[in-house]
């Protein structure tokens, strides 16, 4: 992470605690988030010395004024300024850090073999509350490589119940 990251994100989150909406300017992340995702030449227009500012910077204004909240607005329109859109993505990590954090929530990746039923994404999500303390926000992808079973990664940490890795475990265990 950069400096800049760091900084733009404590600014902003600071500056959402004052006026209590930082869940909108949570999800405004993951919103525009989305949208650089699936079209990453948008940074690149945002950061491009050869167009102007004001170009830039009305394009935001008349892309997402009704989308985001105004402070969030600001914040990519500095963003453009400073021609630091590319750091866009590492502003959301530290913001989204910040934000679990204050609310006691924190996030967890599961990747299963298969689709997990609404029933066991429950459960799982009830067990995960309950290791960690918080409330957990999960996000699910299905890998078929790990042929069965599923990796849990949060808070740093990796648990991994997956057949692939038994199977590999096994697989040690004989050749010794």
């Amino acid at each position: 992470m950069t400096v800049s990251s760091k900084e733009y994100a404590l600014a902003l989150f600071e500056l959402g605690k004052e006026s209590a909406n930082n869940e909108e300017l949570y999800e405004a992340f993951g919103f525009v988030g989305e949208i650089f995702a699936s079209c990453p030449e948008l940074i690149a227009f945002l950061d491009s010395p050869a167009i102007p500012f004001s170009e830039r910077s009305a394009m935001i204004r008349h892309t997402l004024a009704k989308e985001v909240p105004a402070y969030f607005l600001s914040f990519l329109q500095i963003l453009c300024a400073h021609r630091n859109a590319h750091i866009f993505e590492e502003c959301r990590n530290e913001f989204e850090e910040l934000y679990t954090d204050s609310v006691h929530r924190t996030s967890a990746h599961v990747r299963s073999a298969v689709a997990l039923t609404d029933q066991e994404k429950d459960r799982l999500c009830a067990r995960l509350e309950k290791l960690s303390g918080r409330k957990v926000r999960v996000e699910y992808e299905i890998d078929a490589s790990i042929l069965g079973g599923m990796i849990v990664e949060m808070d740093g940490v990796c648990y991994d119940g997956s057949l692939k890795h038994r199977l590999q475990n096994i697989k040690e265990v004989i050749s010794k």
